[in-house]
Parts: structure tokens; C-alpha cells; sequence
């Protein structure tokens, strides 16, 4: 399929019309139509505006002589790189594979320009960000759902791990103050992503109280930059239901690596991580470091990192659902993290 693919006519028109269903069921579903609305939003003016899944205008008119086309402009030899993970010979997979892949041609299209970061407060969007976008959907009956993304350190950047940690964190209070004190939301989140241009998301899975809901997310944030987290001790647990961040740090970077290493028990994941290593750094092994740097990270780095992405960082915010419940939204309390 890679060296010499046939391309057929009956092929391309199946993969043509799953293509288009798939596009399809995003717009049937409110919370898939928050995330494309908010990628629409938040990443105009950048690489990442472009849809992998791409749009029915697209789409439809495609022929299979167009991806023909773009195979043989696009794929190249200096463009691929190869991992393998496994009980195998070296030398002997690498003669089975020059002789299964050496063909490919060598177009020198050079790397993959690197796509530039979301520079703090300011998503490269047109559209100001501190700002709310809505839409009604006629599946979401007396429910909104909304999410908040913001830039964040890539990475192989110094405050990716920190950030990485600081945002799991706050995951759990969110849901400790979101939901288990309100009952405000089915599921409440917060995360990065690990993108080589990087942002992160609160994401806010149902909810049917859009007078308070932010009020509440704002009560998770202050809570945290107070430095009071999701107590993991009842021994240490303050009169307020919290913890200190510095008495907590140790079991929540414990569970961080047990998460990162519980992942890598298959051949696929190891390679996961070694693609991304070389990405990132040209090192197959950079991963290998990824447990110290987690390790090594203190109460003030993590606290920081919060401070600098969540609290003071600049949001998008879109919500979808039931209009009459739009309707009661606080527009100006989504202008910053109070």
C-alpha cells in the first residue's frame, strides 16, 4: 500500500463517503461541534486551521486522480523515518526492508516546517481572545457544553512537564469543586496536549447550570493559586478539606509516572514514545529522561507553571447547547480567570 498503491476507483469512493458520514456525525453531536468550532476559531491564521479530516466543500469534489496526484508529489524517502520495537535481528530486518522499501523515490521536499507557537495571549486568531462563542444545537436539551483553550509549552520545553503536572492537578480540584461540591457537570477536565505547537483545554462535559458554571471554575482556580489542591492524605488534610500543593506534590508525581510508564507496556507504545523523541530532539532514547524531569520538578515550578498558563493565561471559550440556557451565560466572567 506505501510502495505501490493501486488507488482504486471503488476504494476511493467507500473511503470518499465513510469521509464524508464522518464530518456529518460531528455536526449531529453538540460536543464534537464545540471542539470544531473551537478549533475553527482558535487556530485561524495558523497550520493547524487546516482540517485533517477536511470539509465537505473539500471532499466532495474530490477524485481519486487528486490523491493519486498528491502521492506522487508527496511521498518521499527524506520524509519518513522508521522505528521498530521488538525481538528481531537488526541486520536482517534492515536488508528485508531496504529491499521492501528502498524504492520509494527521494522527491528532497526537506523536513516539515515546524508550525509556529501560540504566542502568550494571543492564539494567532483574528477573533479577540477573553472571549465566548456559542451555538445552539437542537440535540442538547436543557444541557451546555463548554470549553476554554489556551496556549501552552510544547514539548522539550522547560515548563512542559511542570505544566504537564500543574494541569493534572488542577483536573482534580476542578471536578472536586465542579462537581462533587455543585453538581454542576457530568465530567469536568482540564489537560495539555503534547503538539509540537501546544495548548491546553477545561473542558466542560454537560452541564445545566450556565449562571454559575464559570463562577465555579474561577472557585477551582483561585483555590489553586492559593496553592490548595485535592488533599491524597487524610492524615494532612486541613480543616477546609484541602492540602498544601508542597504536601501533596510527591503522590501526585508518583501517579503521573505511574500513568506515563503503565503506557509503555506494548512494543506500539514504546515506539510512540521513540517517534516523538526523535521529533523533538533527533534521539530515539530522549524519552528514557522523561522520569527524571518529572522527578526533579518542586512545588514552586509547578505552582508557576499554573500561575503562568491557567490563571493568568488568555482562554477562547465556546459553549453549545440549549439556546435558553446560553442565553443566561455571564459573558463578562469569561473575560479572564477571576
Amino acid at each position: 500500500m506505501l510502495v505501490n498503491p493501486s488507488f482504486d476507483q471503488s476504494d476511493f469512493d467507500k473511503e470518499k463517503e465513510n469521509a464524508l458520514l464522518a464530518l456529518q456525525a460531528i455536526e449531529q453531536n453538540p460536543w464534537t461541534m464545540t471542539q470544531k468550532i473551537m478549533n475553527e476559531a482558535y487556530f485561524k491564521g495558523h497550520p493547524y486551521g487546516v482540517n485533517p479530516e477536511g470539509t465537505e466543500e473539500s471532499i466532495a469534489p474530490m477524485m481519486v486522480g487528486d490523491a493519486r496526484d498528491w502521492y506522487e508529489k508527496h511521498f518521499s524517502a527524506d520524509r519518513i523515518f522508521l522505528v521498530a520495537v521488538g525481538d528481531f535481528n537488526p541486520a536482517e530486518l534492515a536488508y528485508k526492508l531496504e529491499k521492501l522499501l528502498g524504492d520509494i523515490p527521494n522527491l528532497n521536499l526537506g523536513p516539515v516546517p515546524k508550525p509556529p507557537n501560540f504566542p502568550m495571549g494571543s492564539s494567532g486568531s483574528e477573533l479577540a481572545l477573553g472571549s465566548l462563542i456559542t451555538k445552539a444545537h437542537d440535540q442538547s436539551k436543557g444541557i451546555i457544553y463548554l470549553r476554554g483553550d489556551f496556549s501552552a509549552p510544547a514539548p522539550g520545553s522547560d515548563d512542559f512537564f511542570a505544566t504537564t503536572l500543574a494541569t493534572r492537578i488542577f483536573s482534580d480540584l476542578l471536578f472536586a469543586v465542579v462537581r462533587d461540591k455543585y453538581g454542576a457537570v457530568y465530567t469536568p477536565s482540564a489537560a495539555i496536549r503534547s503538539y509540537t505547537a501546544n495548548y491546553g483545554s477545561i473542558m466542560i462535559y454537560k452541564s445545566d447550570a450556565p449562571q454559575k458554571i464559570k463562577q465555579y471554575i474561577d472557585e477551582a482556580v483561585a483555590l489553586m493559586a492559593k496553592g490548595r489542591v485535592v488533599s491524597v492524605d487524610p492524615t494532612k488534610t486541613d480543616a477546609d478539606g484541602y492540602m498544601g500543593l508542597s504536601d501533596a506534590l510527591d503522590t501526585y508525581k508518583q501517579l503521573y509516572i505511574n500513568d506515563y510508564f503503565e503506557a509503555v507496556r506494548t512494543n506500539a507504545a514504546i515506539a510512540s514514545l521513540m517517534i516523538r523523541s526523535i521529533k523533538l530532539t533527533g534521539n530515539p532514547a530522549d524519552w528514557l529522561k522523561d522520569q527524571n524531569r518529572i522527578e526533579i520538578l518542586d512545588a514552586p515550578a509547578v505552582y508557576n507553571a499554573f500561575e503562568k498558563y491557567v490563571h493568568n493565561g488568555t482562554f477562547l471559550w465556546v459553549a453549545v447547547g440549549d439556546q435558553a440556557l446560553l442565553d443566561k451565560l455571564d459573558w463578562k466572567a469569561f473575560e479572564s480567570m477571576r
